[in-house]
């Protein structure tokens, strides 16, 4: 699952989405902040047991 926290555009702290995904039963989860990984940094935290995290990022880029 490919998820935004509010360390980019996402409506949801890194905290309230790992909540989320252990509330849901999700096994795996994503975090892909834009141009950041603040928000992964802070959801390993808080990770429930049952729940593996994969962290990512995507990056702004711009053509010349």
């Amino acid at each position: 699952m490919h998820i935004h926290t509010i360390c980019s555009d996402g409506t949801l702290t890194p905290e309230d989405v790992v909540n989320l995904a252990g509330k849901a039963g999700l096994g795996l989860i994503a975090v892909t902040d834009h141009d950041t990984v603040i928000g992964a940094e802070q959801l390993t935290e808080h990770l429930p047991k049952g729940v593996t995290f994969i962290p990512g990022i995507e990056f702004s880029c711009r053509m010349p």
